[in-house]
């Protein structure tokens, strides 16, 4: 009960016991006059638990509104919830649209798409990927297989390879890094990345691309590889 609520309760007290007093004498009137003070206070009692009933849901929403997401990611497959892929998207790719094959013998890697293939183009012939978020700075498509990093105009900046059938300049996903160097030679650089991704990284470079591959710790075998140019 607040200052304002005592000070009426009070009042209402002295007001009654001076109006009783010459009617009932000093003793019933005090007697009476506290009743009624007692009932006063009840009623704005009731009151303050009135108010403070109704101010409780505002409470509880506006705490639910300022819990913040969990946002971290621990692998090179971001932790999002996955969208549902089409269940009638195309299983032949459309007539302008290199295949894995194709892209092999002309860059060396042996994705479905290359770098800067549109990702409109991507999503005609695959669907929609089993995850679209952000990931390393970039927006990010996962279809598997295979990922792709895309730029500010939805056009692929990198690629991210998990599979381990697909070829990137004769090497593969599970080689160690020894048979990598035999095929692409010494390594740019190799190094613990406990920044971004927590994988031991190895960068390699060929025909003017960078290709890091990456593993759980040094002696591993890398289980992606991440491809761009340079």
């Amino acid at each position: 009960m607040g200052t304002f609520e005592l000070i009426v309760v009070a009042i209402v007290g002295i007001i009654a016991f001076m109006l009783l007093r010459g009617l009932l004498g000093t003793k019933w009137a005090g007697i009476l006059a506290i009743g009624l003070a007692m009932i006063v206070d009840y009623q704005l009692f009731e009151k303050d638990v009135e108010k403070i009933a109704e101010q409780q849901p505002v409470i509880q929403q506006q705490v639910s509104k300022e819990t913040p997401p969990d946002m971290n990611h621990t692998s090179p497959e971001p932790q999002t919830q996955p969208t549902t892929q089409q269940a009638d998207a195309p299983t032949e790719p459309p007539q302008n649209v290199a295949t894995s094959s194709q892209n092999e013998a002309v860059t060396g890697i042996g994705t479905m798409f290359p770098i800067g293939a549109d990702f409109a183009e991507i999503r005609q012939q695959r669907g929609e990927p089993i995850q679209d978020t952000s990931y390393l700075g970039s927006r990010y498509v996962d279809f598997a297989k295979e990922s792709y990093f895309l730029d500010g105009n939805d056009k692929v900046s990198a690629i991210l390879i998990k599979d381990s059938g697909t070829s990137i300049f004769n090497t593969h996903v599970g080689m160690t890094v020894s048979e990598i160097q035999q095929i692409l030679g010494q390594p740019k650089a190799a190094y613990l990345d406990d920044i971004e991704t927590g994988h031991f990284v190895t960068d390699f470079s060929k025909d003017g691309y960078s290709i890091s591959f990456g593993a759980e710790n040094e002696t591993s075998a890398p289980f992606y590889v991440i491809i761009k140019h340079e």
